[in-house]
């Protein structure tokens, strides 16, 4: 059913005929509503490791001011939140299926004068179009390396003389979305030598815990981040067991993702506890990997994934797309990355060269895909 809060339109029925029960027609204040408990919007997780599934947020996010391009899916929660203009901005919306495509994406931004872009790494900027107008990036999904991150701040200062801004973004699907932004002033060099610059959002509680244990870790150590607050969901919509998993007794929320944190509460991620490589008992993160890969004059995308092997367990598999009109081997990319990690992180699992990486309509690495490629 289609409701609206206007002017009837056929086929739709008026807000007003929710209010009536059966004594008759009642106003919003006879109504007593907890908005904590009652579901405001029902938003589907990207479906990175299985089917999506929905999940009944109680809370609407902030709407963000424009000319921007939406980009993301409807269903999707970020673009249920910010894909939302205000009365004073425009919204230009493009297919998934044409955005994806980098020439038809940065076409859209130069003749439309887009100020705010959400991207994922690795971002399809290119110097044949002009971006002169984009003041804001926004990048999400998937990590940005430090290296990037300062290539990025420095093309535009240095091709338009524009001083972007430039904010990586963490959250998920059930948490409404954002949980970890960058603080007043940007990113800071933190005590453990790289960029951390991601501070908890207000009203939320954020830990990092053993993924064994449970017990709280101190600065400097890996563990699992789990929040609580009022944007995390309620649930999983018809299902029970997956709410379970995430959602502890007390109320926690695991994200499944792996964090670090210094003294002064900023935050780095890892990558996600399922996704983790384990090589003789030793974890290997891939957003490392593809971190290092990304800095590859010849590659223009990559991931990286377990390759069950019988000695290690595990060894690092590397899918890689070299960037067109250039010759590129296996062993250029494994020697690459063995300069640059440790013994137990090199690329022993082998380079697969493809013409592309899998991801959902969110930019997320379909990670499934590749392995059963494998076999």
């Amino acid at each position: 059913d289609i409701y609206v809060v206007d002017k009837l339109m056929s086929g739709a029925h008026h807000f007003d005929e929710l209010l009536v029960d059966s004594d008759g027609p009642r106003s919003l204040d006879d109504w007593q509503l907890d908005p904590s408990k009652r579901v405001a919007i029902l938003t589907y997780s990207s479906g990175t490791t299985g089917l999506p599934k929905g999940y009944n947020r109680t809370v609407r996010p902030p709407v963000m001011s424009g000319p921007y391009l939406g980009v993301l899916p409807f269903y999707h929660n970020l673009r249920s939140g910010y894909g939302r203009p205000s009365s004073a901005h425009r919204l230009r919306n493009r297919s998934n299926a044409q955005i994806r495509n980098p020439e038809t994406f940065l076409r859209a931004v130069e003749e439309h004068g887009i100020n705010v872009m959400h991207l994922v790494a690795p971002h399809p900027l290119s110097e044949r179009y002009n971006l002169s107008s984009v003041r804001q990036i926004y990048s999400a999904a998937a990590p940005l390396g430090p290296e990037i991150q300062l290539r990025l701040v420095d093309m535009f200062k240095t091709r338009y003389g524009v001083d972007i801004e430039l904010q990586q973004l963490y959250g998920l699907t059930e948490t409404s979305p954002i949980t970890h932004a960058p603080a007043a002033g940007g990113a800071r060099a933190s005590t453990l030598g790289q960029q951390i610059g991601a501070r908890a959002v207000c009203n939320q509680l954020t830990r990092v815990v053993n993924v064994v244990t449970g017990q709280d870790v101190g600065p400097g150590q890996e563990g699992e981040l789990v929040v609580k607050g009022p944007q995390v969901m309620l649930g999983y919509l018809n299902n029970e067991k997956a709410t379970r998993d995430c959602i502890r007794e007390d109320g926690w929320f695991h994200t499944g993702d792996i964090a670090v944190y210094d003294e002064f509460g900023y935050f780095k991620i890892v990558d996600r506890v399922k996704e983790l490589i384990k090589v003789k008992g030793s974890q290997v993160a891939p957003a490392e990997l593809e971190d290092i890969l990304l800095n590859h004059p010849s590659v223009q995308d990559c991931a990286i994934i377990a390759r069950p092997d019988e000695r290690a367990g595990e060894l690092p598999c590397a899918f890689v797309v070299p960037r067109p009109g250039v010759q590129l081997t296996a062993e250029e990319v494994k020697s690459y990355v063995a300069d640059r990690v440790t013994k137990y992180k090199r690329l022993d699992g082998g380079v697969v060269f493809t013409d592309s990486i899998p991801r959902n309509p969110s930019g997320k690495i379909l990670r499934r895909f590749l392995r059963d490629s494998l076999h």
